[in-house]
This record gives C-alpha cells, sequence and structure tokens, in this order.
C-alpha cells in the first residue's frame, strides 16, 4: 500500500512532457550552420531534410514549410516549434541528428521569434 501510494505521488509530482510543451507558444527559431569543411554542404542539407521529416513525424514542428538558404559556407535554416519548449526537450531522434549536424558545421542559433496568431514568414526562397 505504501509503494502505491510513493508511486501515485510521484507520478503526480512528475510534469507531463506534452503538457508542458503544449503550454508554451510557437516559436520560430533561425539557425546558421558554418560548414567545418566546404564539402559538406550537400551532406548537411541531407541532415537537415531528414530532421525535417522527422519533426514533421512526430508533430513537433508547425505545417509551415521550413526553409533553407545556401551562402558561401553556411546554410541558413527556418523552422517554426509548435511549442517554445520543445527544442529543450527534444526527443532522442532528434538530439541524434542535431549531433550529425553538429559534426558537419558550428551550429548558432541566430534568432528566436515568437510566433503570435496571424503572423507569418517570408516566402521562401528555393534552394539550390
Amino acid at each position: 500500500m505504501m509503494l502505491a501510494a510513493l508511486l501515485f505521488a510521484a507520478a503526480v509530482a512528475t510534469p507531463n512532457a506534452n503538457a508542458a510543451t503544449a503550454a508554451a507558444p510557437p516559436e520560430t527559431v533561425f539557425t546558421r550552420f558554418t560548414l567545418k569543411s566546404p564539402g559538406d554542404e550537400a551532406k548537411l542539407v541531407e541532415v537537415v531534410q531528414r530532421a525535417w521529416k522527422t519533426m514533421k513525424r512526430l508533430d513537433v514542428i508547425t505545417d509551415t514549410t521550413p526553409l533553407i538558404w545556401r551562402g558561401d559556407g553556411y546554410v541558413l535554416e527556418v523552422i517554426t516549434w509548435r511549442s517554445a519548449s520543445i527544442p529543450d526537450n527534444a526527443p532522442d531522434e532528434i538530439l541524434a541528428q542535431w549531433k550529425e549536424m553538429n559534426a558537419l558545421a558550428k551550429v548558432e542559433f541566430v534568432e528566436v521569434w515568437p510566433v503570435s496568431e496571424g503572423s507569418s514568414l517570408p516566402a521562401a526562397v528555393p534552394s539550390k
């Protein structure tokens, strides 16, 4: 009986990850990937696009199409998380893909933009 009471108390005291992520508003993140090796651009873009598919399948980003721009030695990505708390609590599958990105580039979060109802992003610029 005591064990059941302790387990119940622990369950009540443990925050529900879905409730925590649902409470925070959406957030658009601009990320700059500075390539460690110029020849890795195509590989990085492939990892980023694969990560988008994972994020969409896990329903952690909005239905807004992620954007990507390629520059001289860098790649910019724009995605909108369903909740600002998701990146800090990312699932292991996404963390593994971020590790791949970090192996190919220096990753910098250029800007974080809270999303309000009715706001939108500029039109997509096609990648190369």
